[in-house]
Parts: C-alpha cells; sequence; structure tokens
C-alpha cells in the first residue's frame, strides 16, 4: 500500500519538478527583497505552500478513490469535503497574501471567518 502512495506522489510531482521554473514565472509569487526585513540577493520564489496544497489534496484524492484509509476508517465523504475546503480557503488567503501583501488585521479576521 506503502509503494502505491510514493507511486502516486511521484506520478503527482515529477511535471512539477520538471517545468518548475516555468511554473514560477506563470504563477509569478516572489518575495521581494525590501533591504528592511528581507536581506537576501535577489528575489525569491514562493512555491513551498503550493506545492504541499497540491500533495495534500491528492493524497486525500487517493485515499478517497483507492479506499486506503490513511485518516481514520470512520471518517466520512463529509468530512473529508469539509477538510478539503477549509485547507483549499486558507491556501488562497495564504497565496493572495503573497501575491498582494495583506495587512495583519485583514489576514487575522479572514483567518477567524474561515476558522468559524
Amino acid at each position: 500500500m506503502l509503494k502505491i502512495i510514493f507511486l502516486l506522489t511521484f506520478i503527482v510531482n515529477l511535471p512539477i519538478i520538471i517545468f518548475f521554473k516555468k511554473i514560477i514565472k506563470l504563477i509569478g509569487v516572489y518575495d521581494k527583497v525590501d533591504n528592511i526585513r528581507k536581506f537576501h540577493k535577489t528575489d525569491i520564489a514562493l512555491f513551498g505552500g503550493i506545492l504541499i496544497f497540491i500533495n495534500l489534496i491528492f493524497l486525500i484524492i487517493f485515499d478517497l478513490v483507492l479506499d486506503l484509509n490513511l485518516f481514520n476508517e470512520s471518517t466520512s465523504t463529509r468530512e473529508y469535503f469539509s477538510f478539503c475546503f477549509g485547507i483549499t480557503l486558507f491556501f488562497f488567503l495564504g497565496f493572495y497574501d503573497d501575491k498582494f501583501n495583506l495587512s495583519a488585521n485583514k489576514k487575522l479576521f479572514l483567518n477567524f471567518l474561515i476558522i468559524l
């Protein structure tokens, strides 16, 4: 069973690894140098959250389709949907913040709404 998960994860991640630079240019989310809080020399691609999100969603889909019971045997489809929906909202809020730089108060308020 574990071999199937590793194989499917490899298949999902291989195109991402091969086309990494093209995906980064397409998305266009970079941590820009400001010489106040950030001291790196060049702009850094913010891609880690996207990669984790994609893998988590595919893992949940594989669990549902292949009936792997990775999380809990009594987990209902409604619980899976609620979890995926919440994770997706948090992801897009973080992505929007990376792209357009939300204030801390707005992020806190929106995170609170998502939790509710």
